[in-house]
């Protein structure tokens, strides 16, 4: 298992050379001679759009879109079955973000990697994902296929995303549910279910003890955090 971080611009070391930062996991590892880690190192770079050239330079020579394919570069060296992705677009442009994504989805089809994707951006999240888990204060309150969950979502909490989220077509927009009040602590979170204060259906059973996930339709999962 492997990670890929939110800001390119501090998930690599500012003192090391590209060879060295992509190696370091080989290196600790004890995996490879010098010779080869060198000839891993520029097959990696090429695969994330990289010349050899890159491995002599420091981060600081290059974009934050090219940082980030520099950490992808680094979490493929093992070979892993899984690379959490934490907000792996986040921190860089807009015009960046695809080129990004697009490369991600290229490596996971040619290396059969798994990917647990954490992001708030909907449209990332829906364009990268086969299953979706929804959470609220930590907790998972809806599981679901990807156009499921966007085309027939159950959950409150699930529904406000989806209306908060920008339309693909603006002449087309759906219903805007807003919700009142503000997040909870999540030190102290509510009793029962945790989103009751915010929720427009709310009962009073909600407070009482906490709802547990169950399969409500075939097409809804069970409780999953991989995305495949």
């Amino acid at each position: 298992m492997q990670a890929v971080f939110q800001d390119p611009f501090s998930s690599l070391n500012p003192r090391m050379r590209v060879m060295e930062i992509i190696s370091e996991p080989l290196v600790v590892h004890n995996m490879l001679s010098r010779r080869d880690r060198e000839s891993r190192v520029v097959e990696l770079l090429e695969i994330v759009g990289l010349g050899r050239d890159a491995a002599r330079l420091y981060p600081h020579e290059f974009s934050g879109g090219q940082r980030q394919r520099l950490a992808i570069a680094r979490a493929l060296a093992l070979n892993p079955a899984l690379i959490i992705l934490d907000e792996p677009v986040s921190a860089l442009d807009v015009s960046i973000r695809a080129q990004v994504t697009n490369l991600l989805q290229d490596v996971q089809q040619e290396f059969g990697l798994s990917y647990l994707l954490i992001a708030h951006d909907l449209a990332i999240v829906q364009h990268m994902s086969n299953t979706i888990g929804v959470m609220y204060l930590g907790k998972l309150v809806e599981v679901a296929g990807s156009r499921e969950l966007a085309l027939k979502s159950l959950h409150p909490y699930t529904k406000a995303l989806f209306s908060a989220a920008l339309p693909a077509d603006p002449d087309h927009a759906g219903d805007e549910m807003i919700l009142s009040g503000e997040v909870p602590s999540p030190l102290n979170p509510p009793t029962g279910c945790r989103f009751h204060p915010r929720c427009p259906y709310a009962m009073p059973r909600c407070s009482e003890p906490e709802p547990q996930l169950k399969e409500v339709s075939p097409a809804i999962k069970s409780p999953a955090t991989c995305i495949e």
